[in-house]
């Protein structure tokens, strides 16, 4: 006869202590497998809150699995791990004031250079003073 293992994910009590919202999802809670199968778990991790998360799930079966058993489990535990990143709240008024600050930037440059040209502006020197006194014969005006 074939022996059908029966199976479930199951959160430990470590896992997720005190209140608080689930973030990890086990998509698979119960399931039949037969000796030799092979099966791929999904979990799925959601968080409304920013930061690193831990859960220790155990892979329930019955009867257990002697492969997978250690003397101190008796069901093989699986440690997840979710991060959830803040949204980034600010990143439209942050590209503004980049925007704005950029623009000063230029204008103040503009405005730098337009001084130092103004203050290297230098009046040609003054012609010496001819006599008003009428050219003596001889001289050219």
């Amino acid at each position: 006869g074939t022996l059908l293992e029966r199976m479930g994910g199951i959160r430990t009590k470590e896992a997720h202590p005190g209140p608080g919202p689930q973030r990890f999802y086990f998509h698979t809670t119960q399931g039949v497998m037969l000796p030799g199968d092979t099966k791929n778990f999904i979990f799925t991790f959601k968080s409304s809150n920013h930061g690193i998360f831990f859960e220790r799930w155990q892979l329930v079966t019955i009867p257990p699995l002697p492969a997978l058993r250690t003397t101190s489990q008796p069901y093989p535990t699986i440690m997840l791990k979710g991060v959830s990143h803040r949204p980034d709240d600010t990143q439209e008024a942050r590209e503004q004031l980049e925007d704005m600050i950029g623009h000063n930037q230029v204008q103040h440059g503009v405005e730098d250079l337009l001084l130092a040209l103004i203050k290297g502006i230098r009046r040609p020197p003054k012609p010496p003073l001819q006599s008003l006194a009428y050219p003596e014969p001889g001289q050219e005006a």
